[in-house]
């Protein structure tokens, strides 16, 4: 395996951003250049950033160029790539906030958020900017077609992404990392790729019936799609989150928990992204052989999650000025 190396302080480490696994085909959707313009004048429109250096990074991130790769077949690329962005927006306000967002600040975040997605899409006057705003647009675009059991889901999921948020801010702020058992699941949860997965579900393929999607072979499915997007992106972002003092990074709760020097945590999160990619397979068979004659609809959804970790991984592989000077962390 060939290695580069990056130096943090007195720690060399080496560069694993190239030896991924990842057996999925890339490929990118023939609107990703328009899409990343039209992410420019949504985030004007709803103001979603404040100061020169904050748009920069904004438009320099490539997030139309993440979300062609992401959903490839997407029918509603501006919806798929206005959703990348305002999870990405999100998230940086959670990480990046300062002073930091406190724990009522986050569950009233919670609050203002989940009220622009009623399950019963009917349209409710809401503010005009900002996230809630640019969320409460995008609902009202995506939900009225959308069946009562998806809306249900997916209003679900992200209520659980906020509530791990806040869960989140309570619970790490100590400066001690979490288990590597509780770093995984919390990552699953606060990601936002549980309600990413149902969005996507919908703009490629079909919202699948509940018979599939409640059976535990999807659940493997989609919770392996989660490890694997969540594990490469602490790879990736370990410099940064070394620098930062965030705890919650799996490479971080690896090295913590097992006493290893930071190469090794490094390389068994490698492993760790190999192996649940092998469980995603593994799951994908399963799931084929319970799904009846429901297979063609769920196996658009399935080649969907597989474009969705190969963009992914390719989206962190050129895209290593989100974090700042990391090279291809």
């Amino acid at each position: 395996m060939t290695r580069t190396h990056h130096r943090l302080g007195a720690t060399t480490i080496p560069c694993y951003g190239l030896d991924l696994y990842c057996p999925f085909p890339l490929a990118v959707h023939p609107e990703a250049a328009s899409v990343e313009e039209h992410l420019v004048a949504w985030e004007r429109r709803f103001s979603l950033t404040s100061g020169v250096m904050a748009k920069k990074r904004f438009e320099q991130a490539r997030l139309g160029r993440l979300a062609a790769c992401m959903n490839p077949v997407s029918r509603s690329l501006a919806v798929d790539a206005e959703w990348v962005a305002w999870g990405v927006l999100l998230d940086d306000m959670f990480d990046d906030g300062d002073p930091p967002i406190s724990v009522a600040e986050a569950r009233e975040i919670k609050r203002e958020l989940l009220a622009v997605v009623p399950i019963d899409p009917e349209p409710t006057p809401g503010a005009e900017l900002g996230l809630a705003a640019a969320l409460g647009d995008l609902w009202c675009r995506v939900a009225p077609a959308a069946p009562l059991s998806w809306r249900t889901r997916f209003v679900r999921d992200l209520g659980d992404t906020l509530d791990s948020l806040a869960e989140g801010i309570a619970d790490w702020s100590s400066g001690t990392p979490p288990s590597v058992e509780a770093c995984l699941l919390l990552r699953r949860r606060c990601s936002g790729i549980a309600p990413t997965l149902d969005l996507i579900e919908v703009t490629a393929a079909t919202a699948l019936p509940e018979e599939v999607v409640e059976t535990a072979e999807f659940r493997s499915l989609r919770n392996a799609v989660n490890d694997v997007v969540c594990v490469t992106n602490d790879v990736f972002s370990l410099s940064k989150d070394l620098a930062q003092g965030e705890m919650k990074n799996i490479v971080i709760a690896m090295r913590h928990a097992e006493r290893l020097d930071l190469a090794e945590a490094v390389d068994r999160a490698v492993r760790l992204v190999a192996r649940r990619t092998h469980d995603f397979e593994r799951a994908e068979r399963d799931l084929s052989a319970v799904a009846g004659r429901t297979w063609d609809q769920v196996e658009r959804v399935v080649e969907s999650m597989r474009y969705f970790m190969s963009g992914c991984l390719d989206w962190h592989r050129t895209t290593s000025e989100r974090y700042s000077g990391v090279g291809q962390w």
